[in-house]
């Protein structure tokens, strides 16, 4: 059997050892999906990476809509990787990037974390961008969220992100104030 680790350990640890709280219900749930929060691997596959973000949104965010509930995880990603080494190294220079400058730079970021995921940019203005995603993945909101999280880094004042879903992926229009 081969074990392919199409999504970072660094993806997992953001989340799941610095973001949010992991109660031993989750845990179960994670390692049914197949990531163990006790024994973390290098990495796992996109498959089972969304079934942990989907196991997550339904134990942290019963109430809220699955689209905001992975927003919000998204979002809380965003704290949790800065914590990590490779999460530090990432985003120590988005305040000084800015959001023009940074989101261009997401393709290299993701293809760090994610080899089953591609995405690319487009700078439609001063304050506004549009990144494709090619991702089989149901994980749209949940980069809405990543996005959102990282262009408030970068100092961008009230980050929107719309979500298109597009066969074989989605679309991100992102929006800010500067």
């Amino acid at each position: 059997m081969t074990l392919t680790h199409e999504v970072s350990h660094a993806m997992f640890e953001g989340l799941f050892a610095r973001a949010v709280t992991v109660s031993a219900e989750l845990a179960r749930e994670l390692k049914a999906c197949g990531y163990d929060v006790a024994n973390p691997d290098a990495g796992a596959s996109g498959a089972v990476f969304s079934a942990c973000v989907e196991a997550a949104r339904r134990n942290l965010h019963p109430t809220k809509s699955p689209d905001e509930g992975q927003r919000e995880l998204g979002r809380s990603f965003v704290r949790g990787f800065r914590e990590t080494i490779l999460g530090r190294v990432v985003t120590t220079a988005l305040p000084i990037l800015g959001p023009a400058r940074f989101l261009p730079r997401v393709p290299g970021r993701l293809g760090s974390l994610r080899s089953d995921a591609t995405v690319s940019v487009l700078v439609t203005g001063a304050t506004s961008a549009t990144l494709h995603f090619a991702d089989l993945q149901p994980l749209a909101s949940f980069f809405a969220g990543v996005i959102e999280g990282a262009l408030l880094y970068s100092k961008a004042r009230a980050p929107r992100v719309m979500v298109t879903l597009e066969p074989g992926g989605y679309r991100l229009d992102a929006t800010w104030e500067s």
